[in-house]
């Protein structure tokens, strides 16, 4: 219970899914799970520490891309991240089969339970994903490349930002301008309540964090 108490920066979910993995390893080991289900630790949305990386620090690093600063796999990734919102182990997943430039569409296959959807390629990013073989790459490596992002941008690194921090501020951003509905299917969910815990009330990355959403 301290262990879970003392985890920070997660949400319900996640504590969930660490109870379930707990419970789990004392069942299979024949040892007494002592809690009921009303015991499992709440946690308060204000105590929630999701990143959303700010706006600029995004333009920064797509100005890195134009200038030809990056390479092929940190630019590919990049441009799945900034247009449709790719989580970690959807960018990891990725092959060349999925990115079709001749039809103009792409498959993103989704995790968490989400839908598998066809999103439209815009011209805009084809030669940085036409160029790219997508290799089978691990979700560690995926990391390390947004790591690489942020050294080449001159940036110190902020702790639980990375690709998830863009798809925050991505879905902020488009939420200001479509429907729920729209931003529901646009990123892949299945669950109706996740634009609201996904929506930035701040931005990170900057000297001068910003505590409202810029539009």
């Amino acid at each position: 219970m301290k262990y879970l108490r003392d985890v920070k920066g997660y949400s319900d979910n996640s504590i969930n899914l660490k109870w379930r993995t707990l419970r789990r390893f004392f069942i299979v080991n024949g040892l007494e799970w002592p809690f009921t289900r009303n015991e499992i630790p709440r946690v308060r949305e204000s105590e929630v520490y999701a990143p959303a990386i700010h706006p600029e620090i995004i333009k920064k690093f797509i100005g890195l891309a134009h200038a030809g600063e990056l390479t092929q796999a940190e630019a590919a990734l990049l441009a799945l991240s900034t247009t449709y919102g790719h989580r970690r182990a959807e960018l990891a997943s990725t092959e060349k089969q999925d990115v079709d430039v001749h039809s103009g569409m792409l498959l993103v296959k989704t995790v968490k339970h989400g839908r598998e959807r066809w999103h439209l390629i815009p011209d805009e990013i084809v030669p940085w994903v036409e160029s790219y073989d997508f290799p089978n790459l691990t979700e560690d490596k995926v990391h390390r490349v947004y790591l690489s992002l942020e050294e080449k941008a001159k940036m110190k690194h902020i702790e639980a930002t990375g690709w998830h921090s863009i798809r925050r501020t991505l879905v902020t951003l488009v939420g200001s301008y479509c429907s729920q509905l729209e931003v529901h299917k646009f990123f892949r969910w299945g669950d109706m309540a996740m634009e609201q815990k996904y929506t930035a009330v701040r931005f990170v990355g900057l000297e001068e964090e910003s505590h409202e959403p810029v539009i």
